[in-house]
């Protein structure tokens, strides 16, 4: 079955030495596997390896096969253009960070065209110029909306919040954290997307919410672990 729609690349693994196997968030399928052979072959015509950085937005001809777990790309192209997301150290290092935490969040083989306008409009505005310095913090909590898990804030500003009930809490338990990271995630929740630039956090504070974000995706996200790139970021933002 021939497929047109658009498509986020989140992965890209070498298959032999001349193919990729990529891993695309579609806007009409969900999560999809394609296998590309001879992507990488010298004398390869037709689709080009530089379609498939991390988080391209692709405009895919693809077919599908049922029971199948790998399918085919025919056609490609760029869905939207960035000019400064694969290229600037810093976005590169956001990208990378993304892409995988993006990998390993959605696991839904299904249309979820929200979840998909989110992300896409999430990096354009990066590529535009939108502030860099908690825009991975706050597309990890607005990211959690979709997948179920948004944190609970009706108790207010309470000093604890507990990774498992994904609240806050009055009194510690077994999976809370407390501190300047919980400060900064109450202050950040609610935040809308025109307003978070104008949140200031100091380098230390950043990473610790970074923490207990990871923490806490791991705790609602079977599988779920730490992204290779992460200490990258941290040495960049957090």
């Amino acid at each position: 079955m021939q497929i047109r729609t658009r498509g986020i690349v989140l992965s890209q693994i070498k298959y032999g030495e001349q193919s990729l196997i990529i891993k695309v968030f579609t806007e009409s399928e969900g999560i999809c596997s394609y296998m590309l052979k001879g992507l990488l072959a010298k004398r390869k015509t037709g689709l080009k390896p530089a379609l498939f950085f991390p988080l391209s937005q692709l405009a895919l001809v693809a077919v599908h096969r049922p029971n199948k777990g790998l399918h085919t790309i025919s056609e490609a192209h760029i869905d939207y253009p960035y000019q400064r997301l694969h290229t600037d150290v810093y976005l590169n290092a956001l990208v990378l960070f993304l892409s995988e935490v993006l990998g390993m969040a959605i696991k839904e083989e299904e249309r979820n065209e929200a979840l998909y306008s989110f992300i896409s409009q999430r990096l354009i505005a990066l590529d535009q110029g939108a502030s860099m310095g908690v825009f991975h913090i706050h597309f990890l909590l607005e990211l959690t909306r979709f997948l179920g898990f948004y944190p609970d804030k009706t108790v207010g500003a309470s000093r604890y919040f507990d990774l498992l009930e994904g609240a806050f809490v009055a009194d510690p338990t077994a999976h809370t954290y407390t501190g300047a990271a919980v400060d900064a995630l109450n202050e950040l929740l609610g935040t809308e997307f025109d307003d978070f630039g104008q949140i200031t956090l100091t380098k230390t504070t950043k990473k610790q919410v970074l923490e207990l974000l990871m923490a806490y995706y791991k705790m609602h996200i079977p599988e779920f672990r730490a992204p290779k790139s992460l200490p990258v970021l941290y040495e960049l933002f957090a």
